[in-house]
């Protein structure tokens, strides 16, 4: 943040990351896109690569992984200039598009999005962070276990500075 503040917590305990990927808000237009195409308008297109494990990729996925779609020649001559900058493998578009469905199909809206903009609109007294709580709220025992995964990484960073005096 501009105050110097860092701001970081796995996505399972991140109430805005997770109804996120619930759809819970997103535009009315996500669901409905016309850009959902195998054609597209653009040079290139990124984007994670979730399901990239069911494709027999040699490319390790811890961390995430992007997919990047070559459109046209402009697009391809863009890629062709970087790609010696990271580690890529090749595939089908028929597979991309069978392991990450959003390629060309829109999502559904959640169940509870109109409840949720009605809560937004009639909070008076609440934060956009409890209403959010309230449509997915993260149980105690997922809180703990992000507490103990940092002071266990706060623990081997001490350990490795103590090994290297």
């Amino acid at each position: 943040f501009q105050n110097g503040q860092f701001y970081s917590e796995p996505m399972y305990v991140d109430a805005y990351v997770k109804n996120f990927h619930a759809r819970l808000f997103l535009r009315l237009s996500c669901h409905s896109c016309s850009y959902k195409k195998s054609e597209r308008e653009s040079d290139i297109t990124m984007s994670d690569f979730y399901g990239i494990e069911k494709t027999g990729c040699p490319i390790t996925t811890e961390g995430g992984l992007s997919m990047v779609i070559v459109h046209s020649a402009k697009g391809a001559e863009m890629f062709k200039k970087i790609k010696n900058h990271f580690e890529y493998y090749q595939t089908t578009m028929n597979i991309a598009k069978e392991v990450q469905s959003m390629l060309t199909k829109s999502c559904m809206p959640s169940h509870y999005r109109d409840c949720f903009f009605d809560d937004l609109l009639k909070a008076e007294d609440k934060t956009l962070q409890q209403i959010v709580n309230s449509y997915s709220p993260i149980p105690l025992k997922l809180k703990i276990r992000s507490k103990m995964k940092r002071i266990t990484i706060i623990r081997k960073i001490v350990q490795s500075l103590k090994c290297s005096k």
